[in-house]
């Protein structure tokens, strides 16, 4: 495996390229020249001459960028994937084996700026989600498979036990409930006809909520064994906020996909937190291509990945976000399963 450190050489490698084209005077030679360093087509100051050279030095800068990307992606990705274990190694996702066994935002801020972000549309990029594309059903099919392999872990386990075999989720935050509903049916095809689900979402934005709570009276229907209870409004990062909310409640599984990005640095620790106190595992986004330089107000976005420091979360499993990263690769999404509580 080749470490990251040594994938930024090898990127860096490329920047020698981009000297000369720098150094050249445009209309002197072609672009050509400063590749293969016989000119194949000498230019004189002309417009036209000019302008090709402009155009053919543009386009080999952005192909060398692309290369240095390339390279950086790729070695990130298998420097990650070499620490962590794929979800399918949780559980075989099948009926059977089961029937068998800034500092904070202050208060009221962080409702408002998401409230506005639903209210204005801001996230909704191509016609589906007003969480943004992060929610389409293409880029969270790699989600779903996750949270399903991780149900039938816990669900096995408890088999395993003598226990009853129910299954308490938390999806914070839920967001306008766009992809759950069709991640839900498919849970509810693989249970057992003695199994049930509990499941409760909930947002910091009253807009969104009500959105959820529309479509989930609409499409709960769907899944008789999944019993849905109505959303809730709740900031997640308020301390001790979502231990009171659901009134004490634990769940085997919290769910959070694209929260923590939106909120500062604070507020994800205090959200990490919170988590402790109701969850026994989390499924949660890592974003790879990040170091955790950068702090924001909360509704803004900056990638995070928790098992960096200041963070430092070991994780039991995680899967590749391929479908989003294929068109978003700067981000270099997975999905982990984390045991709780977290030390922080």
């Amino acid at each position: 495996m080749m470490p990251l450190r040594s994938a930024f050489q090898q990127a860096l490698t490329l920047v020698p390229l981009l000297v000369p084209i720098l150094l050249v005077p445009i209309g002197s030679v072609t672009a050509a020249t400063v590749i293969g360093g016989e000119p194949t087509s000498p230019c004189g100051s002309s417009e036209e001459c000019i302008t090709s050279d402009v155009i053919d030095l543009l386009q080999l800068t952005h192909d060398i960028k692309d290369e240095t990307k390339h390279v950086i992606q790729e070695e990130v990705g298998k420097d990650f994937k070499d620490n962590w274990p794929s979800c399918s190694t949780l559980v075989p996702t099948s009926t059977s084996l089961l029937q068998h066994s800034p500092d904070s935002t202050p208060a009221g801020k962080t409702a408002e700026a998401f409230d506005n972000i639903y209210t204005s549309r801001a996230w909704q990029n191509d016609g589906q989600s007003l969480s943004g594309v992060g929610s389409n059903l293409a880029n969270t099919e790699a989600l779903c498979k996750v949270f399903l392999q991780t149900s039938m872990m816990v669900l096995r386990d408890k088999s395993r036990a003598g226990q009853e075999l129910s299954l308490r989720v938390l999806d914070a935050p839920s967001g306008d409930w766009y992809w759950m509903p069709d991640c839900l049916h498919r849970l509810n095809a693989l249970l057992p006809t003695n199994a049930q689900v509990h499941y409760q979402g909930l947002d910091v934005s009253k807009n969104a909520v009500e959105l959820a709570e529309q479509v989930r009276q609409k499409k709960a229907v769907s899944f008789p064994q999944v019993q849905t209870s109505p959303f809730l409004i709740v900031d997640l990062a308020k301390p001790g906020g979502l231990e009171a909310a659901v009134e004490g409640a634990s769940y085997d599984i919290v769910l959070c996909h694209d929260a923590l990005q939106h909120n500062p640095t604070k507020g994800v620790h205090d959200i990490l937190k919170n988590f402790n106190a109701v969850g026994k595992y989390l499924l949660v986004d890592v974003d790879t291509g990040s170091k955790n330089d950068d702090d924001i107000p909360a509704g803004s976005v900056r990638f995070i990945d928790i098992t960096r420091p200041p963070y430092d979360v070991p994780l039991l499993c995680a899967d590749e976000n391929v479908n989003q990263n294929k068109v978003y690769g700067e981000e270099g999404e997975w999905f982990g399963v984390v045991k709780l509580p977290i030390e922080l």
